[in-house]
């Protein structure tokens, strides 16, 4: 080949090699199948958005503009923030997340300016059972602190043209919610009072939901010592930390006890810090329709858990099941002794 015909190859080369890379960039941002590269215009997509990330970013821009946070995985999804007494909470729920994220964000919020009157943190099973593994890796997972850390690796993993193909198909099924970016930005939370419960065929046959990462004991460990940091923070900080466990479906219940070792949890966490239980096997817990799936509550049930927080309100039928104590150090022995014998009443549900 002659030194023209070489010169002209190379630049062929070239030139589509460029407009590949522009076709890739391009396509991969206007996609944007977790919209991460539009924060402030976050769309309803059909496809779940990377939450931590997009929610940090949002709240980054104007630090105090809540006083307080809810604090967990997307089974804090359903509570209406809105309703808490006394503050301006903002539900910062983002799927399967880990109590050592949420405490990276409180960490952030409080160096960005943020001032912090209340802290609620939701827990159970999944706040330790769930696997954990390789969430750097994950563009839904990928946590604001990781990818304010690592911007060519976070966007390394966003410019997957397949993928961004693929995500076209389910867009253009889904049927978008007219409020959702309302929603999203203005309260944070996902479950609204109009999602239906599970029929009983589809509670009791279905997923039961419960997490079995193999390494849940050392999980269980890092879980309980972030609570204790993030006990630490709220102290230093004058924030007032409210901790509660999940009303659990009563099959994920029962499965988490004897798969995840929960009574012992529940044990330990009242070592940590006192905290509101909702768990175990009670009225709530055993009606289906009161579950959009078999990990999510329905709306109208975070409303019992903020008449407990705002009021100290609970059914007196559902106290005497251990619904809304509030546990300590002192009683943890009495309310797992309680939650037992309420087991067993219950029988063959």
């Amino acid at each position: 080949m002659r030194n023209g015909d070489f010169r002209k190859f190379v630049a062929h080369v070239v030139f589509w090699g460029a407009l590949c890379f522009l076709f890739t960039v391009v396509f991969c941002l206007l996609v944007d199948p977790y919209n991460v590269f539009h924060v402030h215009n976050i769309r309803d997509n059909g496809i779940e958005p990377n939450k931590n990330y997009i929610k940090m970013s949002f709240l980054m821009e104007e630090p105090e503009r809540f006083d307080a946070f809810m604090l967990g995985n997307s089974r804090v999804g359903s509570i209406h923030t809105e309703k808490l007494k006394g503050v301006k909470c903002y539900n910062l729920t983002y799927s399967a997340g880990m109590v050592w994220e949420h405490v990276d964000n409180v960490k952030t919020l409080l160096a960005g300016g943020a001032k912090i009157k209340k802290l609620y943190l939701g827990v159970d099973s999944a706040s330790y059972g769930a696997e954990s593994s390789g969430r750097e890796q994950d563009p839904i997972r990928m946590s604001y602190e990781y990818i304010s850390a690592h911007p060519l690796a976070f966007l390394r993993s966003q410019m997957n043209t397949a993928r961004a193909f693929k995500s076209l198909n389910t867009s253009r099924q889904h049927q978008p919610a007219e409020n959702y970016a309302e929603i999203f930005y203005r309260y944070g939370w996902a479950m609204d009072y109009d999602l239906q419960g599970m029929p009983d065929e589809v509670g009791r046959w279905g997923d039961v939901s419960v997490f079995t990462c193999p390494e849940y004991r050392e999980q269980m460990d890092r879980t309980l010592s972030s609570i204790a940091e993030l006990r630490d923070i709220c102290n230093e900080n004058g924030i007032e930390l409210v901790v509660f466990t999940h009303p659990m479906l009563w099959n994920a219940y029962k499965a988490s006890m004897e798969e995840l070792e929960y009574a012992e949890f529940l044990r330990r966490l009242a070592q940590v810090t006192p905290y509101y239980n909702f768990s175990g096997i009670n009225a709530v817990t055993v009606r289906f329709d009161n579950y959009v799936d078999p990990s999510h509550y329905r709306a109208q049930i975070g409303d019992k858990l903020l008449d407990c927080f705002n009021d100290g309100a609970v059914e007196e039928e559902l106290y005497a099941e251990g619904f809304g104590w509030y546990v300590t150090e002192e009683n943890v022995e009495e309310l797992l002794d309680l939650l037992d014998r309420t087991e067993e009443a219950y029988g063959d549900i």
